[in-house]
């Protein structure tokens, strides 16, 4: 992308920390478009921030109407739930029910209903348990399993215009602690910088 130009990139889950080192590092000529940036009123311009429960269809269908007239060049998402095990086997069912539907079918959803430019980019983002999966967390780590394969499905379902990426995040930082590529392992599956998502979007 060129970045003389101005660009529009949504956030999906924009409330997270990682989302938020990425808006406040994000050059200022680029439009940002945020959900749930609950902790983001003073970056994002509230005419472009959206509450949206991304477990329920129906606002995300009136989401993905909302913003049917702009074309995004990028699309950053972000959301997922991260929790433990339910201890009772009857919470099971809920559990797999909610992360599945947060972590990966709105992820579809998304990727399928909003309007992409021409040499566009979507990201979601795996986990470092898709290299080594944490005990306890059996329903969050079979849905970023997921994840990672369905950025294979996406790639395919929206080329040639819109190019997927899967990438891994790494750790996240306190606010008082600087992000910069010395941090983190080098590589695409292993990215979490945002100097090293800028190099990937804004390219």
């Amino acid at each position: 992308m060129d970045q003389n130009t101005s660009k529009r990139i949504l956030i999906v889950g924009a409330a997270s920390k990682i989302a938020s080192h990425f808006i406040r590092s994000c050059p200022p000529a680029y439009e940002l478009y945020g959900t749930n940036g609950v902790n983001q009123s003073d970056l994002l311009s509230p005419e472009r921030q959206f509450r949206v429960d991304l477990t329920d269809s129906e606002q995300i269908g009136i989401f993905l109407n909302t913003v049917s007239g702009t074309a995004f060049d990028a699309v950053l998402f972000f959301a997922a739930t991260y929790s433990p095990d339910p201890k009772g086997v009857d919470d099971y069912l809920d559990a797999y029910q909610t992360d599945l539907q947060l972590n990966v079918a709105s992820i579809v959803a998304i990727a399928k209903g909003v309007t992409f430019t021409d040499h566009s980019k979507f990201f979601v983002f795996g986990d470092a348990g898709l290299e080594h999966p944490k005990k306890g967390f059996t329903s969050y780590s079979i849905s970023k399993f997921a994840v990672a394969d369905l950025a294979r499905m996406l790639a395919v379902e929206l080329a040639p215009h819109t190019a997927t990426f899967c990438l891994r995040l790494g750790p996240t930082l306190k606010e008082d602690v600087p992000m910069d590529d010395s941090y983190y392992q080098k590589g695409l599956l292993r990215t979490s910088s945002p100097v090293q998502y800028h190099k990937l979007i804004f390219c």
